[in-house]
């Protein structure tokens, strides 16, 4: 039996709409039938599968992407290949295991952008979830520290992303759609952007404005973003940069393999015991849980 490493995500909920939402309630409600309802797409079905409760307060699954189109053959080097011996209704099977806590709304995610990403969960559970929902990275404590300190401004942003094509993955504020709408009508293949501001004495002119603080939740979601940094300053003029792409909280588990695939029941006891030895970092980026309740 091999081993293989993975790396895991981690995420918060919330809606741009502004409606309640926690992950782990949602998934609740088909804990009784174990998966939740599938989308079905063209090339492609989408499904949340394999819930289970996972402790107090945590639901285990697995989202799974079902491709029906464009499948590959089997082969060897220097041999013939073959279709692979499907059923007519069958497809093939990639999957992000996932840990939904109910504190802190925290999703720790398997990274496999084969199977989707926590953007595609979010665009399925939007779809049937009657609004809008979306999950932001957690940064390291340092880097969330920064973006949130009250007597910091935002001086300087630099994004560079795949130009959008596809009006399905606008961001939903009003701020971006019209970047975005710009944008998709320029031509190209890549956009970088970056916005500066100046060394006068003009507030309007000497920072930016505070929207852009939480622009980054809606250029995170664009296909392909390579480069999200802001730099931050304090009445002084001194920088603290932030890179919100590298400074995102990550943590690496080792799996045994059994063939080509993990032991799931050890994925999911691993993720738990990653996310565990994180909670003083969680806990110095959302404070204590328990300290927050009325």
């Amino acid at each position: 039996m091999a081993d293989k490493k993975y790396i895991l995500d981690f995420f918060t909920s919330f809606t741009p709409t502004g409606n309640d939402f926690n992950f782990h309630d949602f998934l609740e409600n088909y804990l009784d039938i174990g998966c939740c309802p599938p989308e079905e797409k063209t090339s492609y079905d989408l499904e949340v599968r394999h819930l289970r409760r996972f402790g107090d307060g945590v639901i285990a699954g697995v989202f799974a992407k079902i491709r029906k189109d464009q499948l590959p053959h089997a082969g060897r080097t220097g041999q013939q290949e073959r279709e692979l011996d499907l059923e007519a209704d069958e497809g093939l099977v990639e999957k992000n295991h996932f840990l939904a806590y109910h504190d802190l709304d925290l999703l720790v995610m398997q990274a496999n952008r084969h199977a989707g990403t926590a953007i595609a969960l979010s665009h399925y559970l939007g779809s049937f979830a009657g609004h809008s929902v979306a999950f932001d990275p957690v940064l390291q404590p340092d880097a969330m520290e920064k973006l949130m300190r009250g007597d910091l401004h935002p001086v300087r942003v630099e994004a560079g992303f795949a130009r959008p094509t596809n009006p399905e993955l606008y961001p939903e504020d009003v701020w971006s759609e019209q970047l975005m709408d710009l944008l998709s009508g320029a031509g190209g293949s890549y956009v970088k952007l970056t916005i500066n501001s100046d060394s006068s004495d003009n507030e309007d002119t000497n920072r930016l404005k505070d929207v852009v603080r939480h622009a980054w939740r809606s250029i995170k979601d664009m296909p392909k973003v390579r480069t999200l940094k802001m730099d931050m300053a304090n009445e002084d003029g001194f920088i603290y940069p932030i890179d919100l792409i590298a400074d995102r909280l990550k943590e690496k588990i080792t799996i045994d393999v059994r063939g080509r695939y993990p032991i799931e029941s050890q994925m999911f006891t691993q993720m738990a015991t990653a996310k565990e030895g994180l909670n003083g970092s969680l806990t110095r980026i959302f404070g204590n849980p328990s300290e927050n309740l009325d």
